[in-house]
């Protein structure tokens, strides 16, 4: 965040919003990756880490030189 100049009234405004749309953006932001994350399980493939117990990871290949985990 900006250093802001002095204790006027203007910038303690200017400054709130500034965390407003902040807390906003993060919120958004979570909720798409939320929903791209949620997508790709729906597909069958994988978000990324290590498979449970029993289960394996295979790459399919999707193009040139492009390949997704499932």
């Amino acid at each position: 965040m900006e250093k802001m100049e002095g204790e006027t009234p203007q910038n303690m405004l200017l400054e709130g919003m500034l965390e407003i749309i902040s807390d906003l953006f993060n919120a958004n932001l979570a909720v798409e990756v939320w929903k791209g994350m949620t997508q790709k399980v729906k597909l069958g493939y994988d978000n990324g880490g290590t498979p449970p117990y029993g289960y394996r990871t295979e790459h399919i290949a999707l193009g040139h030189q492009n390949t997704k985990s499932v």
